[in-house]
């Protein structure tokens, strides 16, 4: 009994260890605009053209986007989620990772408090690129803008967006919240040069332009969020591999249960 004793006090473990699972799933990255128009109403608009986001016209498009991710969050258990809020600039907030209680409460607490009064997209989107640095490619991976509005983005930095999005192989999806009184993000009518001078539909034709898989959609009422919701679902049905960290595992109490039985 006192050799397992000692063999217990010398705390005998297994060092930490690396090791491969397998399973569905995607890497989003999640870019949520919190300038100061997200803390305004958004209004009803035609559900023959736009998503649906909530039902009650009193919400803050805030609020409305906090739920949506709250929800999508919940039902893609197998995911990698990142963070990143953004305004005048981009707020990291979490990496990718799978500890999905931590990005829910990050995602309520990103309502609170008042909101800055610019936008900075080109920056959220470089950034949110990044998260996909030096990552093996194991499973799908998807930038997700939750926002109210465009930006118009200089050259050199739409080439660089384009580079990245192709290099790491990434959908791209907008759910734009529409706020009372604006005419949406899609006119058909609208000519080439006054689509280049309206933030929204400037960038809608440059994400187009990318070379990746796109769709935005305009966001008013809750019923069709379940469109947009089975179609980013399709991606959970691919594979995906990531390393898990096995923490070191302590012998000790065996031991010390052996020289209990043998005393």
């Amino acid at each position: 009994s006192l050799f397992f004793l000692l063999i217990g006090l010398s705390k005998p473990t297994v060092p930490e260890t690396l090791a491969e699972k397998t399973g569905l799933g995607a890497e989003i990255v999640l870019l949520l605009d919190r300038s100061r128009s997200m803390d305004q109403p958004y209004g009803k608009v035609d559900p023959n053209r736009s998503l649906i986001i909530n039902q009650r016209a009193v919400s803050t498009k805030s609020v409305a986007a906090r739920d949506v991710l709250k929800d999508f969050v919940k039902n893609r258990p197998t995911d990698f989620f990142g963070l990143i809020n953004f305004s005048s600039r981009p707020i990291k907030i979490f990496p990718l990772t799978q500890k999905h209680d931590a990005i829910q409460k990050a995602i309520s607490s990103s309502t609170l408090g008042r909101s800055l009064a610019e936008t900075d997209i080109s920056a959220v989107l470089i950034d949110g690129l990044n998260y996909f640095q030096n990552r093996h490619y194991t499973a799908s991976r998807v930038l997700m803008l939750i926002s109210d509005g465009g930006a118009l983005i200089d050259p050199i930095t739409r080439v660089k967006i384009k580079e990245l999005a192709n290099k790491y192989r990434v959908s791209m999806y907008w759910i734009y919240l529409r706020g009372r009184g604006s005419p949406g993000i899609v006119n058909e009518d609208m000519n080439e040069d006054a689509v280049g001078a309206v933030p929204e539909f400037f960038l809608n034709q440059y994400f187009k332009s990318l070379g990746v898989p796109y769709k935005v959609y305009e966001a008013s009422d809750s019923e069709q969020l379940k469109i947009a919701l089975e179609e980013i679902d399709k991606l959970q049905k691919m594979p995906t591999r990531f390393i898990e960290t096995i923490p070191p595992k302590s012998f000790s109490h065996k031991a010390f249960i052996l020289a209990l039985i043998l005393l």
